[in-house]
């Protein structure tokens, strides 16, 4: 759709919301990263009485464009807590980011419905209450949280719900790609998956390598972090409702990746290596098994969601 012919003379209002990758190797529900991968919303105030619109590219184009669609729910969710009307709005969304495929697309809608918010409301939201809504609105805030402030984030959550957290910036040399398969896995499916308690063991075993990885990360240390990846709380139960994807973690570690890990819930397996490399051989294992499969390159950015007002930046907190 053309930007200018569907604004017309109203300002051209625009929300750019990354893609996350949660539950980084021992970081189940605690560690996030936000990368390359936008969706996009256009904004577009209707005057008063009339009924707000939604309409969709790229993924769920045709599926999604009813007004319970997570980014307006969340919009009027977010006025309700202000004791207000939502204004009227048109809304137009470009989807880049797949459905349930372990790269935050619901992350992606209930951020980019807080910022529609911020933006309509005047700003009236701090960057910590921001914060608590995103995660209140998804449940997880390594899954919300780096789409909302970017970077690596590691969080958590007190038990009346308060969520705190702390940003890390990337590593420089840190290259990130996404092996996409053409099958979905529900979050829902995937945590089911998963037992109900763990041996002692296992808790050590991922809260060591959890605080040796925050601290090299924090460092800008690369060397040993291949030790540091791997996961005994979640990857094992979920892999089996993956086919394919233990046996490409396999030939990207053989290729040079010094971490092939699940993507939040999954599907997606997320690489990582020191240097850019050709993993395309990990789409074989899964054609293998006649399914298909996109390797995509996605940095890891230290930016969240981005808004702008006819292409000027606009500061969503103080």
């Amino acid at each position: 759709m053309n930007k200018e012919e569907w604004f017309g003379d109203a300002p051209q209002l625009v929300i750019k919301t990354p893609a996350t990758s949660a539950n980084m190797g021992p970081g189940f529900d605690c560690l996030g990263m936000a990368v390359n991968l936008h969706n996009e919303l256009w904004i577009k105030a209707l005057p008063e009485g009339a009924t707000s619109t939604i309409s969709v590219e790229g993924y769920g184009e045709g599926q999604s464009e009813s007004l319970d669609n997570l980014i307006y729910t969340t919009y009027l969710d977010a006025f309700a807590k202000l004791g207000k009307k939502a204004p009227a709005i048109a809304l137009h969304c470009i989807n880049r980011i797949p459905f349930a495929r372990g790269l935050g697309s619901s992350s992606a809608a209930a951020v980019s419905g807080l910022a529609a918010a911020q933006i309509m409301s005047g700003m009236a939201f701090s960057e910590e209450a921001l914060m608590q809504m995103a995660t209140a609105s998804d449940g997880h805030p390594d899954n919300v949280l780096p789409a909302l402030l970017g970077g690596i984030v590691i969080a958590c959550m007190t038990e009346d719900g308060l969520v705190h957290a702390s940003k890390i910036a990337p590593l420089k040399n840190m290259h990130a790609y996404a092996l996409i398969p053409d099958y979905p896995l529900a979050t829902a499916d995937a945590r089911a998956a998963m037992p109900e308690s763990y041996s002692r063991q296992d808790v050590v075993y991922n809260l060591s390598r959890l605080g040796l990885m925050i601290a090299m990360l924090s460092k800008g240390d690369l060397q040993g972090l291949s030790e540091v990846f791997s996961d005994r709380v979640h990857e094992p139960y979920r892999l089996p409702l993956m086919p394919g994807i233990e046996e490409a973690k396999k030939v990207a570690l053989a290729e040079g990746a010094f971490a092939a890990v699940v993507s939040g819930a999954g599907s997606t397996m997320l690489i990582l290596s020191e240097t850019p490399k050709d993993f395309s051989k990990t789409k074989a294992p899964l054609e293998a098994l006649g399914y298909g499969a996109e390797l995509m390159e996605v940095a890891p950015i230290m930016t969240g969601v981005e808004c702008y007002k006819d292409e000027m930046e606009l500061k969503l907190w103080p």
